[in-house]
């Protein structure tokens, strides 16, 4: 499945991040102040309501014991 669109990568991004913390048993609110953020910003994210930098998706990779990955993958017809 490939993602085009911002609002798409970030609703799959934070879906991801909030199935991480409920696995881990971790609330919002315990994971907004490992984060240093607001609980409602923690909601936003798992939301795809916020456009969350890298610095930040690092920080959560190291919070859940996890490497953060990155690939472009070539698009049959795009440049």
């Amino acid at each position: 499945m490939t993602y085009h669109d911002t609002e798409e990568v970030l609703i799959r991004v934070g879906r991801e991040i909030g199935r991480m913390r409920r696995d881990s048993g971790m609330s919002q609110a315990m994971l907004a102040r490992k984060l240093r953020v607001a609980k409602e910003v923690v909601g936003k994210i798992e939301r795809g309501e916020y456009n969350i930098r890298l610095g930040t998706l690092l920080r959560i990779a190291r919070i859940f014991g996890r490497q953060l990955e990155i690939r472009f993958i070539k698009v049959k017809g795009e440049i």
